[in-house]
């Protein structure tokens, strides 16, 4: 009987574990799929994974939990998201080239 409660509690753990990374997922892509912004960046910092969290008009907006920008945003450049899409336009300040980043 022991054995049975143990491989039910073992199977709910999953299926709570599974649902939560689902649901947290869904946040995620909505947080992402809502951001807008067009601006010159006048703040960017890097954290300890090197994910950016950058300032753009006042705002900031944490940008690398999906995307992996090698530390190519620079203070001076420029950052462009639409609502509702998932990549992001960067306007290089020294060179004016466009680098496009997707999931």
């Amino acid at each position: 009987m022991e054995k049975v409660t143990g491989i039910i509690f073992l199977a709910c753990l999953i299926v709570f574990i599974g649902i939560t990374t689902v649901v947290n997922r869904k946040k995620s892509d909505n947080r992402y799929l809502n951001m807008e912004f067009n601006g010159r960046i006048d703040y960017v910092e890097y954290d300890i994974k090197e994910m950016p969290t950058v300032t753009i008009k006042g705002n900031d907006y944490f940008i690398g939990g999906l995307y992996n920008f090698h530390r190519n945003i620079e203070v001076g450049d420029s950052l462009i998201k639409n609502k509702g899409q998932y990549y992001f336009k960067l306007i290089k300040k020294s060179s004016g080239d466009s680098l496009f980043y997707d999931q």
